[in-house]
């Protein structure tokens, strides 16, 4: 799912939560606008400054453009020390990292806007970015993740960008032509991670009475990725599964009926251990896969097969392969041996009692 985090401040005041602690602390008070629709994956609902950051799975909307969300946000301005005026030019631009917007040099515009005397920033109404400008922009989820070539062979780990928003009040007729830090501005704040975990080295399994021990851990050298959430598939194992289970391509092949998941949260480490109820004699197939605090989720592990037995002393079991199971047999002894083992344990217990 899409994550993506906005930084919404006013006379430095952060009013959703961040990641980092930097503020805007800009001219303008940006929210959310209301989505048009809610499909349970939209980035932002209407009444949060706290959003998703954009993940690796938004990448289908850089592939199919016809599924990306838009982004809509509400600008206000609120400085009384400044007043705008019809011809100001409103500028608009994107840019990496999370320091200041860069002003005096703007970087490559998203939208350019010549603010009228029925702008809703000269008379103090909303400005709905971007459906209030002269020509409507598609500003979008795939806007963002085209940054950097973030769907590309690189992955982007955790990146920030902002969304500038930039007042020249001199407008076209300034020689400069561009905004200064000391005119309005402000900036909506946004998260982009498209690396997704290293998949889990294969489960070590354990075979206990009743239930199966397993431990879980990734190769965290590859990229540095700490995993808050492992995902555990189990499924009973058919013989020609059990058989099969190295040439199996991936347990994501699994008819979802046929799995259990487990889930092991509210960690921040490269290794995590847990145990599954299981039914003893059964063969089980156990996959794993690992998913980072941004909702990035690793391909799957190996699969490894493991059964179930019931556990028993020395007396019940017999070490070995037996034909009659793994308990509940002995080695069949004729009657003077046993005479002679029962002998030999009365005769230590009567020296034990000397």
């Amino acid at each position: 799912m899409l994550e993506l985090l906005l930084i919404a401040a006013l006379s430095h005041t952060v009013l959703g939560q961040t990641e980092t602690d930097t503020s805007s602390g800009g001219d303008f008070t940006i929210t959310w606008a209301a989505p048009t629709t809610y499909d349970g994956n939209l980035d932002c609902e209407a009444t949060s400054t706290s959003c998703k950051p954009l993940n690796a799975d938004a990448c289908s909307e850089v592939t199919d453009p016809t599924t990306a969300r838009a982004i809509e946000l509400n600008l206000t301005y609120t400085s009384s020390t400044t007043i705008i005026t019809p011809t100001s030019q409103l500028y608009i631009w994107l840019q990496k990292g999370t320091g200041s917007c860069t002003f005096d040099q703007v970087p490559e515009l998203i939208a350019q806007h010549e603010l009228s005397a029925l702008d809703p920033l000269i008379s103090n109404a909303t400005f709905d970015f971007p459906d209030d400008l002269n020509t409507v922009i598609a500003f979008d989820t795939t806007t963002l993740l085209n940054q950097d070539d973030a769907c590309g062979e690189t992955a982007l780990n955790e990146t920030t960008y902002r969304l500038c928003f930039g007042i020249d009040l001199s407008g076209l007729t300034a020689v400069d032509n561009k905004v200064s830090a000391t005119e309005p501005n402000g900036y909506a704040q946004f998260k982009v991670d498209t690396s997704i975990p290293t998949a889990p080295l294969e489960p070590d399994v354990t075979a206990l009475d009743g239930r199966i021990g397993v431990a879980l851990e990734i190769d965290d050298t590859s990229n540095g990725e700490i995993i808050s959430q492992w995902e555990i598939w189990s499924k009973e194992a058919t013989e020609t599964s059990e058989d099969d289970t190295q040439s199996e391509e991936s347990c994501t092949d699994w008819e979802s009926t046929d799995v259990s998941v487990d889930t092991i949260t509210g960690l921040t480490e490269t290794s995590a251990s847990s145990e599954l109820s299981a039914e003893n004699g059964k063969s089980y197939q156990i996959c794993a896969f690992a998913i980072d605090h941004l909702g990035n989720r690793s391909s799957a592990s190996p699969i490894v097969s493991v059964t179930p037995r019931e556990e028993c002393d020395f007396i019940e079991c017999y070490p070995g392969e037996l034909k009659t199971g793994y308990c509940g047999a002995l080695p069949v002894l004729n009657s003077i041996t046993w005479l002679a083992l029962l002998s030999f344990g009365c005769f230590l217990r009567q020296r034990r009692k000397k």
